[in-house]
């Protein structure tokens, strides 16, 4: 049989044996991850992750001016960003009913301007992985994000439940050269985030 074609039903093989393509009865492929989701790319050096170490104040409402966590992507980076995770943590009741948000937008022509910088770790620990991705706890927008995906909801400033939300974005946000985004909110309140990213040539 080819190699290229799909053998139905288990395929015996010992080590260095080449084999067929596993199928179903229905002609479709059987595959199976050998590692965890992401292992490949954070083993090659390519997923980072950056997180404030003392709390931030979620500023009330959409605004050029960051003082929680901003992911930016300066123009000329010659990569794209694809956003794995995002996290948010309270530390403080918020000062009314609020929803914590991510949002983003992109500036072909102005880098976001970066004033206090949050140390970005490859996730493959202790090798010299470097990031082209930004992180600020301190920045100022070249344009006013947009609302892509709200993280957690309070119902009320004596309610932090829960206190804590970790959203899965898989790469479903891609972050171009030009682009960023921030975790921002409707009501002040202060807390931890953190974004998780896979780095890769345009």
């Amino acid at each position: 049989m080819p190699l290229n074609q799909l053998q139905v039903g288990p395929v015996p093989a010992s080590d260095g044996t080449p084999v067929t393509a596993r199928g179903g009865k229905a002609g479709e492929a059987i595959v199976q991850e050998l590692h965890g989701r992401y292992y490949e790319q954070t083993y090659r050096g390519n997923v980072f992750s950056a997180s404030n170490q003392a709390t931030v104040s979620v500023g009330v409402g959409l605004s050029t001016t960051v003082a929680t966590l901003s992911l930016s992507n300066d123009s000329g980076s010659g990569k794209n960003l694809a956003l794995l995770n995002a996290s948010y943590a309270f530390a403080t009741a918020p000062a009314a009913a609020a929803v914590v948000f991510l949002a983003g937008q992109f500036n072909a022509g102005t880098n976001v301007t970066h004033t206090t910088a949050v140390t970005v770790r490859s996730n493959f620990l202790n090798t010299s992985a470097q990031a082209v991705g930004k992180v600020d706890t301190v920045a100022t927008l070249p344009t006013v994000p947009v609302v892509f995906d709200p993280l957690v909801s309070i119902e009320a400033a004596s309610a932090i439940t829960p206190p804590v939300v970790s959203k899965e974005y898989a790469g479903s946000i891609i972050i171009p050269p030009g682009g960023y985004v921030v975790i921002q909110g409707n009501a002040a309140a202060a807390g931890f985030c953190s974004f998780t990213w896979e780095e890769n040539n345009q």
